[in-house]
């Protein structure tokens, strides 16, 4: 049993295990001391780490981050909003942030 098999994160998401799988198996061949958990772990650390860095703003980016809806698609209290001279909003925009 190897140690991302004792992992809680592993057992909980098991599809997590092939691409960290994949990008520990590179280091694998170069890694003497591979049976030692801290190499282990610092190699899985760096996989995740790469994978956030590259798939987290290509995700963010599917998506665009102002929308534009009409007020009856809103919450109740988003409904009846007007502007300063008393007339309904046909459109509401706003940030979704993160």
């Amino acid at each position: 049993m190897s140690l991302l098999d004792r992992t809680k994160m592993f057992a909980r998401f098991p599809r997590l295990r092939l691409p960290v799988e994949l990008g520990t198996e590179a280091v694998y061949l170069s890694c003497d001391t591979w049976h030692h958990s801290h190499c282990a772990v610092a190699v899985a650390a760096g996989v995740i780490s790469a994978c956030l860095v590259l798939g987290l703003p290509a995700a963010v980016a599917l998506f665009p981050p102002k929308l534009r809806v009409p007020p009856s698609e809103l919450e109740e209290r988003f409904k009846d909003v007007r502007d300063p001279s008393g007339r309904p909003y046909e459109y509401l925009q706003f940030n979704k942030g993160l």
